[in-house]
């Protein structure tokens, strides 16, 4: 099994975040990774605990849980994400 453990700068951006996330989850499988492991904080990395709430998602659901849901089906990944 080959396994993918995804390294990226994250910002406070959430979408500019995720176009990382996406691109790299898809350079992985292209690589035959079949488990993919993204780090702490990949979706935003916040200076101010109100920038982490603003995000917070219920377990679920929620625009980063559906992305990330989305391409993890698209690239036939197992798919670990970090807080």
């Amino acid at each position: 099994m080959k396994v993918a453990a995804v390294q990226m700068t994250s910002t406070m951006s959430v979408q500019r975040n995720l176009d990382t996330v996406a691109r790299l989850l898809g350079e992985a499988a292209d690589q035959g990774a079949v488990l993919a492991v993204l780090p702490e904080n990949f979706a935003l990395m916040a200076q101010r605990e109100r920038d982490k709430q603003a995000i917070a998602e219920n377990d679920g659901e929620g625009p980063v849980q559906q992305q990330l849901s989305e391409l993890a089906q698209r690239h036939h990944l197992v798919l670990v994400a970090g807080t």
